[in-house]
C-alpha cells in the first residue's frame, strides 16, 4: 500500500472541498450584493459554511494521523525479524567474498524490500570500509518512520494553511524523501 499517496489524496480532497465551499461563499456574497438574499439568511449560510470548513479540517487531520499510524505499523511489520527473509545471497556475505561497488548496489537493489537482507548488507559494508561499498540503499525502518512522520506533519500544516506557498509545493510533491513513497 502506498501511504504517501493516501496522505496526498487526503490533502488534495480537503483543498478541493475548501474550494467548493469558497465558491458557495462567493455566490452568497454575490446574491447579497444583488439583494436577492437577505443578510440574515446570508449570515446563517456563512455560519453553515464555517462549520463545514471546520468539519472538513478535523476530518482531514484525523485521517492524516490514522494513515501515519498505519504506516508506522506497516514499517514495524516490514522490519520484523523473520528467517524466511534470509536469501541465499546471505551466504555470499557470510563467505566474505570481495565485491565491487556495482555488485554491492545490485544486491541492495535486489533486496530493497527485505529488511533483514538490507541489514546484512549494511553490516557487510561496515566490515569492508576500505572497499568503498556505498549504494543507493533503501532506508532502514527508523528513517522510513521519521521521514514519513515529517511528511505527515507537512500535510497537517498544509491543511492549516491551504492558501500558502507550502500547500502548492506539497501538491507538487516537492522535497518528498524517496522512502516516503515505499509501498508495504
Amino acid at each position: 500500500m502506498n501511504y504517501q499517496k493516501k496522505i496526498y489524496d487526503t490533502v488534495k480532497s480537503y483543498i478541493e472541498s475548501l474550494s467548493a465551499l469558497d465558491e458557495k461563499e462567493r455566490e452568497i456574497n454575490k446574491q447579497v450584493q444583488m439583494e436577492t438574499l437577505a443578510r440574515v439568511t446570508a449570515e446563517q449560510q456563512r455560519e453553515e459554511l464555517k462549520a463545514q470548513r471546520s468539519a472538513a479540517y478535523t476530518e482531514a487531520i484525523q485521517e492524516i494521523e490514522h494513515i501515519r499510524r498505519s504506516h508506522s505499523e506497516a514499517v514495524d511489520k516490514w522490519n520484523e525479524l523473520d528467517g524466511s527473509k534470509l536469501s541465499d545471497d546471505a551466504k555470499l556475505l557470510e563467505m566474505d567474498i570481495p565485491m565491487n561497488q556495482v555488485q554491492f548496489q545490485q544486491l541492495c537493489t535486489k533486496h530493497k524490500d527485505n529488511s533483514l537482507m538490507l541489514s546484512l548488507l549494511c553490516q557487510y559494508a561496515d566490515r569492508h570500509k576500505d572497499s568503498d561499498l556505498y549504494a543507493d540503499r533503501p532506508a532502514d525502518a527508523a528513517t522510513r518512520k521519521a521521514e514519513f512522520d515529517d511528511y505527515a506533519a507537512r500535510a497537517t500544516n498544509v491543511c492549516r494553511e491551504p492558501q500558502s506557498i507550502r500547500a502548492g509545493l506539497f501538491l507538487e510533491n516537492n522535497g518528498v524523501a524517496e522512502s516516503v513513497s515505499y509501498e508495504y
